[in-house]
């Protein structure tokens, strides 16, 4: 058998923030030897449908997809309708898969997941994006994995998301320092024999957020900490490279091809360029997105968050439309208070702000994909409360955990009481 984690093997992620460093060796005799397939998030750089479509339709029928357990269900759906066979996995509990192998998941914060394989030869723990480095968190996590040692830590080593303004680079490079941190408390808390540093080999590649990368670790970095800082075996495996637990491995070449490929691509700055959309087009948009959170979570709900300040009108800079715009609830107009960015609480392209307005998950992939700028004196909070309630729409959850019914109920009986206090 052989299980698959989290395949992106094309294209770009998170609305073209994304690219891959190096080409995937992703052909017949991988996809051939497939079996399972692991996704640990409903993010598109571990679900991505343009990879598992690629996967010829004749063999996806013998291939299971894995997923947590989650209230949508909408990934494993995808999957079947792709046709996979699927299983939502039980959380924190060892499912058998055949042939002396069996998985272990655990559902961490945000949507994401932890993944445990354990085999005859040794047991891997793939933490991915999981944001685990803390003492108490650490010991936990041991605890739910029933004791069992891990041979082998997959994990993290650098940022992967916005982390400033163009000239905030003191920001991420402290940021970056504390992923290697991160890395080496996961390896102490776990004691593995080997570690292997994998997530992720890309880069920031649109013309909005490209400075990111600045700052960025480099898997070469990532080695020399573990060596230095750790008992732990580094294994750096470069698209194509095959392991076997126990055997030597010599990362230099994988390494060097790395640090190639990435001075090749930033060196090019061939980076991607949006389109530009236009007012009209982005009004229609913010509309449709106002009533699918008012559809969602009530709108007596959203009424009350806004009556007790929980949901403002946010100013946002279209930095190729050079406008300003005001998002509340009567939709998006134009704010010409505002003649610059300044004082407004998020600058971004149309074409960012677009994808926010059509997808739930568009402030999150805001969120990880950078393109935009916090301006002095404005509050990027205002927006993101819009975009964090979309959120946890897009996983099933509408405000307070409740459906629309429920909410509006519940709603309706906090305005009551506020209208009475306010009586007296």
């Amino acid at each position: 058998m052989a299980l698959l984690c989290d395949p992106w093997v094309t294209g770009t992620a998170f609305d073209d923030g994304w690219a891959l460093c190096s080409p995937s060796a992703f052909g017949p005799e991988v996809i051939d030897a497939i079996t399972h397939i692991w996704v640990s998030h409903e993010h598109p750089d571990h679900f991505s449908p343009a990879s598992l479509r690629s996967i010829p339709e004749e063999r996806r029928s013998s291939i299971e997809v894995l997923y947590q357990p989650t209230k949508d269900r909408k990934v494993l759906e995808f999957c079947g309708k792709l046709g996979f066979r699927t299983r939502e996995l039980e959380a924190r509990r060892w499912t058998p898969l055949g042939s002396d192998v069996s998985v272990w998941v655990a559902p961490w914060s945000s949507g994401d997941s932890i993944l445990g394989v354990r085999t005859p030869e040794a047991t891997f723990l793939n933490l991915n994006d999981a944001v685990a480095h803390h003492a108490p968190t650490l010991n936990l996590l041991r605890k739910h994995l029933d004791g069992v040692d891990i041979d082998v830590v997959m994990t993290q080593f650098s940022y992967a998301n916005w982390e400033g303004n163009p000239d905030d680079v003191e920001r991420r490079r402290r940021v970056a320092a504390l992923k290697l941190d991160a890395m080496v408390a996961q390896t102490q808390a776990f004691e593995p024999r080997y570690v292997i540093p994998f997530a992720s080999f890309v880069y920031f590649c649109h013309e909005e957020n490209h400075y990111l990368n600045d700052e960025a670790n480099r898997v070469g970095d990532a080695v020399a900490v573990l060596r230095d800082r750790t008992d732990a075996e580094p294994v750096v495996l470069y698209p194509g490279d095959r392991w076997t637990f126990g055997d030597e491995h010599d990362d230099a070449a994988a390494i060097e091809r790395y640090d190639a490929d990435v001075a090749a691509v930033l060196g090019a700055g061939a980076w991607v360029t949006s389109p530009t959309v236009d007012l009209p087009e982005l009004q229609e948009l913010a509309r449709s997105f106002l009533a699918k959170l008012g559809e969602l979570n009530g709108e007596r709900t959203l009424a009350a968050m806004r009556r007790l300040g929980l949901l403002q009108a946010a100013h946002l800079w279209i930095t190729d439309l050079d406008l300003a715009v005001r998002l509340d609830r009567d939709g998006l107009a134009p704010a010409p208070e505002h003649r610059s960015e300044a004082g407004c609480d998020l600058a971004l392209g149309s074409e960012a702000l677009a994808f926010c307005f059509r997808q739930l998950y568009g402030g999150s992939t805001l969120n990880v994909n950078g393109r935009f700028r916090e301006p002095a004196g404005g509050d990027p909070s205002r927006f993101r409360r819009y975009m964090q309630i979309s959120g946890l729409n897009n996983r099933g959850v509408t405000i307070w955990g409740a459906g629309p019914e429920v909410a509006k109920k519940a709603t309706r009986v906090a305005l009551d009481r506020l209208d009475r206090l306010r009586s007296h």
